[in-house]
């Protein structure tokens, strides 16, 4: 009937005014929750001041252990770990926060599975080893195994229970100039393999496996800033070995090239910034080297 058809066509004009009301409400509460959420997640601020806490380092236990538990818990329980966040996440659009753990995480783990041969250290080598980006959560499943929170979490408790073991005792570090010299050229190795990308990235001549410079940039900095507090938490270890071989100048101009390194932070990454970023790089990893030898050598 005629007469309907205002009565019609006003409440087809509601229908549609409401159902672009929740359209429009839904595309900006996910702006939203993308890029004001994402934002205040992409926060990259190394603290230099970071410690372990008691439990991670008991009296007697191993000061590097105790740092790399510290790193992972700090990057795991306290921040957010991103290399792993699916599409949902509000994160899901970042690439230098996950480039930044993702440097820390591989540096972290290379002095690990130089500690030793311990079970607690083969269990903390093992959890470090999964790759930071697997996301699936149940562990049980055949062949995939957890997301890598979880075994990063493992590696931080095996790391804790190794340093209760050595304050209890029941086992000792082992201060042998060898096993110094091991673990600097461990770190040395790990900026060689973060240097290469750099590089090319300098050159404007990237692999196609490289990621964008930027992300090279930041995960070079989650490298250093790794290694430049290992490498303390290895002097308060060895302090012994440092003052007998007269190691304390080298080892300050190391962890001095290191600071350098870490404390860029350009609004945005250039050239220029990738080059200063691996002069500093390259003058740590020689001086590693120069100090690995010097720790090992015999007087």
């Amino acid at each position: 009937m005629a007469w309907f058809d205002p009565i019609n066509t006003r409440f087809a004009a509601i229908r549609s005014s409401r159902w672009s009301l929740i359209g429009g409400t839904s595309v900006a509460v996910l702006l939203l929750y993308y890029s004001v959420g994402g934002w205040l997640a992409a926060d990259i601020n190394p603290d230099l001041a970071l410690r372990p806490t008691p439990a991670q380092l008991p009296a007697g236990g191993s000061v590097t252990a105790a740092m790399a538990a510290r790193l992972i818990a700090h990057e795991v329980d306290e921040d957010l770990w991103t290399p792993n966040d699916s599409w949902l996440s509000r994160t899901a659009w970042l690439d230098n926060k996950p480039a930044y753990q993702d440097g820390l995480r591989s540096t972290v783990a290379v002095i690990v599975a130089e500690l030793g041969g311990d079970e607690d250290i083969r269990t903390a080598t093992d959890g470090l080893a999964v790759p930071s980006d697997r996301w699936w959560i149940h562990a049980s499943w055949p062949f995939l195994g957890g997301a890598a929170e979880s075994g990063y979490r493992d590696a931080e408790i095996a790391l804790v229970r190794y340093n209760a073991r050595l304050a209890a005792g029941d086992l000792a570090i082992d201060r042998s100039p060898a096993q110094v010299a091991q673990c600097l050229e461990a770190l040395a190795g790990r900026l060689d393999a973060v240097a290469a990308p750099l590089e090319r990235a300098i050159a404007g001549r990237p692999a196609t496996t490289d990621a964008a410079a930027d992300e090279e940039f930041y995960r070079v900095r989650g490298s250093t800033y790794a290694a430049l507090l290992l490498l303390r938490a290895l002097k308060d270890d060895h302090a012994a070995l440092v003052r007998s071989q007269q190691l304390g100048l080298a080892w300050n101009e190391t962890t001095d090239a290191l600071d350098r390194a870490t404390a860029l932070h350009p609004a945005m990454v250039g050239r220029g910034d990738l080059t200063e970023q691996g002069y500093y790089l390259l003058l740590a990893r020689n001086k590693l080297k120069a100090l690995s030898a010097a720790a090992g050598a015999q007087r």
